[in-house]
């Protein structure tokens, strides 16, 4: 059974190039990363992917970013590109958003019951209080937008409510979503938090995500035309070849 590839982008040669420039051998790193010779081998000579756990081990040993072992982007990130980066698969950037530290970032007013009396203290309440906490990532969901750049499938986006009660935030944003394209604030806040970006960041990655995925949906239809119109042609269609 094949590995699962978890950082697509790695690059081999980076890798082999970091640790020479480090002085250490395989085996020297591999006892660092209590990998086999062998495992360094496979992940520099490009036969197995690198985990990415291992892969921010190794940018850790050398003093450099997981982006730095990897290929950059063939044009502007895209959230899967900007996940990348920092070496996490999709299952650990949820778990980032499943366990944000609640502690106090901003402060607000909070009414208080005593007595029949209401009394207003000035507290400090946590950011996932205020607004961030109310949206639900999952990990089917944030591959959907990393493919697509789309907060729902086609039948999701018809029902606004249902699609904002889903996702727990509101149904304003997902109808201005809708009409823009422009991932809503409060969703790219808990991304930027995951990711260490600005939100500006995360939702032009969201756009970028959408492009690529309508981009490679274009390519793919013009394929089929073309295929199309050969077998009409009577060109014989190799198996395999689109």
């Amino acid at each position: 059974m094949r590995a699962r590839i978890e950082i697509p982008r790695f690059d081999p040669d980076a890798l082999k190039l970091a640790r020479r420039e480090a002085g250490l051998t395989r085996t020297a790193l591999g006892k660092r990363l209590r990998r086999s010779r062998h495992a360094v081998l496979t992940w520099e000579d490009g036969t197995a992917p690198i985990p990415a756990q291992d892969l921010r081990a190794v940018a850790e040993i050398f003093g450099c970013t997981p982006a730095d072992l990897q290929h950059p982007p063939p044009g502007e990130p895209t959230l899967a590109d900007q996940r990348m980066r920092l070496g996490l698969t999709v299952d650990e950037l949820c778990e980032r958003f499943h366990h944000r530290e609640r502690q106090p970032t901003t402060t607000t007013w909070r009414s208080h019951a005593r007595g029949g009396d209401r009394e207003r203290h000035l507290v400090a309440l946590p950011a996932w209080a205020i607004g961030a906490g109310r949206i639900h990532i999952r990990v089917r969901r944030l591959k959907l937008w990393e493919e697509t750049g789309r907060l729902g499938s086609a039948d999701e986006e018809r029902n606004p409510i249902a699609l904002a009660s889903l996702l727990g935030t509101y149904v304003d944003s997902i109808t201005t979503y809708l009409s823009t394209g422009e991932l809503p604030r409060d969703i790219a806040g808990v991304l930027a938090a995951g990711l260490l970006l600005p939100v500006t960041h995360v939702q032009a990655a969201f756009a970028a995500s959408r492009r690529a995925h309508d981009d490679e949906s274009l390519e793919d239809e013009a394929l089929d035309d073309d295929r199309a119109a050969g077998e009409q042609a009577g060109i014989p269609v190799l198996a395999g070849h689109r």
